[in-house]
């Protein structure tokens, strides 16, 4: 999301009111004094030995027994990563200017109490004598998530300390004293979850000599024995929160180092219950495994570590099978051939290869590689090991290509690629040929093509009736196990009839950089479309791949316009893939053509289906069926199980339309739809059938936005077919008459829209930046009240949100707020919801959550009408440590 940059001191000034905020001061932060007037006392077994102040404390500046300021790393145990950035004294100077010599008098428990009585305790082990660090490679492989862990490189030796400036964040300039004395301390790994037993407002600290207790040991379920193959292992400890279980299933010792099972705290189960399964992952058993487990937390020893030993029932071998069948290949191809034992639980997945004739085909007898030696047939047969059962498939070899054979037999016509998996590691290619011959695709690195295929890898396609005189076939492969990021050279057909070479490029691992073309309805003038595409392609070769808004012809039962629409589009499909929605005009010729991904809900697979490129998630809808509770269930999940930067969905019918239209498939896409896409923060919508260029200001609840929170939806137009402009509905930001494409670029935080029409003829050019920030490093958020019945949204003269009761509504109601972050937060933030009747304040509910990743809040209260509900977020406010929040609004 992006903010314009006149919005800056408008968003700045959205302020709770300072009275309402000290009225609250209670509940915050009770029992808070002034920085100046706190004091730390140590003590040893509840004897005084000294007490400092905080200007006690600000004396050691410059002395040895200062530290920083410095970076801290941590994390919590929602769990999300954090920094801190600290300056005060280290923790054991403070011990030594108190005349405690931690080893003589034997200390081995440490207590440290806060000034309303909050207590963490520690070991002197794991406080002071472990080595501890500054990772500042936490938020490599994700910037917020805790369970994906980062990288130890560069990690620093750090002191625990108690800060007297700090702030959560890496940037010195913004710390105050506000949680001074803070007692902070570094990570022994960079996975460890520190950051709940930081210590706001220090009071005591005080050294005992008693012994630590000692953790339970984890216990499983099951427990051990025989289990079947696919048996999820749930670890459980005493109190499953900041007392983590380290696991291994490698047989070596669990440490610290060893992955987590209980990343998430049971304190946050109930907020989390979308994830919790994901995260705090039960442990699959899939053969003989042994896991060891350890209970590691603070203020206890390490528990003793326990074994769970897991054996996998096993079945006898009941059949082999060969999953390639019959290969044509020519004289030198070597293609790898794939066996499968059957059941998956076999105690003996080995098989043997052999050849009937190795003059005509040699195997390898452990691999299954293939070669082709010479003109003939053998009998490639696999063998199980224990001689019971085998598969056999034909291997035919054909003399070497030769350009002769072309003209004996029909080419394949008509390629398109698209994609039904991975696009870093596959690729799908569809093809038409005139009759159900056998047919394959040939392919191999552009680096290795020497001008032939001899060293190509061959996949079989598979083939069906496409035409209803069932004279043209519709072929379609796979190619898997792709390099990313790499050039192939592909032909398709079969010997004597193969197409021309052509290429196609799979998708880097990791980019936040591409590029990507959308065309809304084409239905007619092919030729001309035809022609605009290719030019398009030229001036844009960046383009990775294409998507299409519905309407691919006029009559989507006619064969021959399918032809024409083909013949139009496979200049530049057969080059880069094709990623369409369907149309109202759309039918049978599009299912039967597309091979799309197979992840769509059940029976519409092929209407509905979501795919990822880079950092963008794109989910593809048929908007001729808006109403079904099955696609919004799906929808609902498909949305909340991608993390991606960008979301775009791709529907035919508006949701936003340029001019009215009577049919009411615009309001219904809104109610069933449009809620879904909000709440899972979709970017961009892709629209058509309107037949105009058409793009609206970011809309949010049927509102347009001031700023860029909402959805932006942009309708195409790419063929001939054009209707006239709209009746300049509100929410419309640029419209154009005719026909037209889009180029859309992606650069890590910045989209461009850059609109055109079919000339070339620039219509509009349009930026989302995600990375523009309100106030540098100082989180901010909307906080958006859900339209409802029982009362009217607005908002105080300082920006506070209100929901004011209605006239005639009593009793218990729900109140709900929408929360977008304009400047992320770490770690969990707090929406407060106030009652206020009269002007007098009667209740406050909090809801508290990472509303980085939750999009909600909702608290109930018992109204009557003219009651006023006030909503606003407020930072990190957990583990009973925080009351001094600052307002994030």
């Amino acid at each position: 999301m992006y903010l314009k940059q006149n919005q800056w001191k408008k968003l700045a000034a959205i302020l709770m009111v300072i009275g309402l905020f000290f009225s609250l001061s209670s509940f915050f932060a009770p029992g808070t004094v002034n920085a100046a007037e706190k004091s730390i006392t140590i003590k040893v077994n509840g004897v005084v030995k000294k007490t400092f102040t905080c200007d006690d404390l600000e004396a050691k500046k410059g002395t040895t027994a200062w530290a920083g300021p410095r970076v801290y790393s941590t994390i919590n145990t929602y769990p999300t990563k954090k920094w801190y950035a600290v300056e005060g004294v280290k923790l054991m100077a403070l011990f030594e200017d108190a005349g405690v010599d931690l080893e003589e008098e034997g200390i081995q428990v440490i207590k440290v109490k806060a000034n309303d009585g909050y207590l963490m305790t520690f070991t002197k082990k794991e406080l002071l004598d472990d080595s501890r660090y500054y990772f500042p490679g936490l938020k490599d492989n994700h910037e917020y998530y805790g369970h994906m862990q980062g990288s130890v490189r560069g990690k620093e030796p750090v002191d625990a300390i108690i800060a007297l400036r700090s702030v959560e964040s890496d940037d010195f300039a913004y710390m105050t004293t506000q949680s001074c004395p803070l007692l902070i301390f570094g990570q022994r790994w960079v996975t460890e979850q520190t950051n709940h037993t930081f210590s706001k407002n220090v009071s005591e600290i005080d050294l005992l000599t008693t012994a630590p207790e000692k953790w339970a040991s984890p216990t499983a379920t099951p427990a051990g024995g025989t289990v079947p193959a696919g048996t999820k292992v749930v670890l459980t400890n005493e109190f499953g929160d900041t007392d983590k279980i380290y696991y291994t299933t490698d047989n070596s010792d669990p440490t610290l180092e060893s992955p987590i099972y209980n990343w998430i705290a049971r304190r946050w189960w109930n907020n989390r219950k979308d994830v919790l399964d994901e995260i705090n992952k039960p442990i699959e058993i899939t053969e003989d495994t042994t896991i060891k487990a350890i209970t590691i937390g603070f203020g206890r020893e390490d528990s003793d570590i326990a074994v769970f030993e897991y054996m996998v029932e096993t079945a006898a071998v009941t059949g082999v099978s060969i999953i390639e069948g019959d290969q044509i290949l020519n004289e030198g191809i070597t293609v790898k051939l794939t066996a499968v034992v059957s059941p998956v639980n076999t105690y003996n997945q080995k098989v043997t290869w052999s050849t009937s004739d190795d003059s005509v085909a040699t195997v390898d007898k452990e691999t299954g590689l293939v070669t082709a030696v010479s003109e003939g047939e053998a009998t490639i047969t696999v063998t199980t090991d224990n001689g019971e059962f085998n598969d056999s498939i034909t291997v035919t070899v054909v003399p070497p290509y030769s350009a002769a054979l072309a003209e004996e037999s029909p080419s394949p016509e008509q390629i398109i690629l698209t994609w039904t998996a991975d696009p870093t590691t596959t690729q799908t290619v569809n093809w038409l040929m005139p009759n159900n011959s056998l047919a394959w695709v040939q392919y191999l690195k552009a680096e290795e093509f020497e001008g032939n295929f001899d060293s190509a890898q061959q996949l079989k396609a598979k083939g069906a009736v496409f035409t209803t005189d069932s004279s043209v076939y519709r072929y379609t492969a796979n190619l898997t196990g792709l390099t990313p990021d790499t050039k192939y050279i592909y032909r398709v057909g079969r010997e004597g009839a193969w197409s021309e070479p052509a290429a196609f490029t799979t998708a880097a691992t990791e980019t936040e950089s591409f590029s990507f073309l959308y065309m809304g309805d084409v239905q007619s003038g092919y030729t001309a479309w035809g022609s605009m595409l290719d030019s398009v392609y030229e001036a844009h070769p960046e383009t990775k791949f294409v998507l299409l808004g519905g309407d691919l012809t006029d009559k989507g039962y006619d064969e021959n316009e399918w032809g024409e629409f083909i013949d139009a589009a496979a200049g530049v499909f057969s080059r880069i893939p094709v990623m369409p929605t369907m149309g109202n005009h759309d039918g049978l010729m599009y299912q039967k053509f597309f091979a799309l991904p197979d992840n769509g809900p059940t029976g519409l697979k092929q209407e509905f289906y979501s795919f990822d490129y880079g950092d963008a998630h794109f989910v593809i809808l048929n908007s001729n069926n808006n109403t079904s509770t099955v696609v919004k269930q799906w929808l609902q999940q498909d949305l909340e199980g991608t993390n991606k930067k960008w979301k775009f969905a791709v529907f035919h019918h508006p949701a936003y339309p340029a001019t009215y239209d009577s049919k009411g498939i615009d309001k219904s896409i809104c109610e069933n739809w449009v809620p879904i896409l909000e709440e899972n923060g979709v970017d961009m919508v892709f629209v058509g059938h309107q037949h105009v260029y058409m793009r609206t200001y970011p809309i949010f609840q049927g509102e347009v936005q001031t700023d860029s929170y909402g959805i932006v939806y942009v309708m195409g137009n790419a063929g001939s077919k054009t209707y006239g402009g709209g009746v300049g509905l509100p929410y419309i930001a640029c419209e154009k008459i005719g026909s037209n494409y889009q180029v859309i670029d992606i650069d890590g935080d910045v989209l461009t829209l850059t609109s055109k029409e079919a000339s070339g003829e620039l219509i509009e050019t349009y930026i989302i930046n995600k990375s523009i920030q309100v106030q540098p490093e100082k989180p901010q958020y909307h906080v958006i009240p859900k339209k409802d019945s029982v009362y009217n949204i607005g908002a105080t003269t300082d920006g506070i949100k209100t929901m004011i009761v209605n006239p005639n509504q009593t009793g218990l109601k729900d109140f709900t707020v929408f929360i977008e972050p304009v400047v992320k937060n770490e770690g969990t933030e707090t929406v407060v919801f106030t009652q206020f009747r009269d002007g007098v304040q009667l209740h406050l509910n909090t809801v508290v959550a990472d509303f980085d990743l939750i999009k909600t809040a909702q608290a109930e209260f018992d109204i009557e009408d003219g009651d006023v509900i006030k909503a606003y977020i407020v930072d990190d406010f957990n583990n009973a440590d925080d009351f001094n929040p600052t307002i994030l609004q």
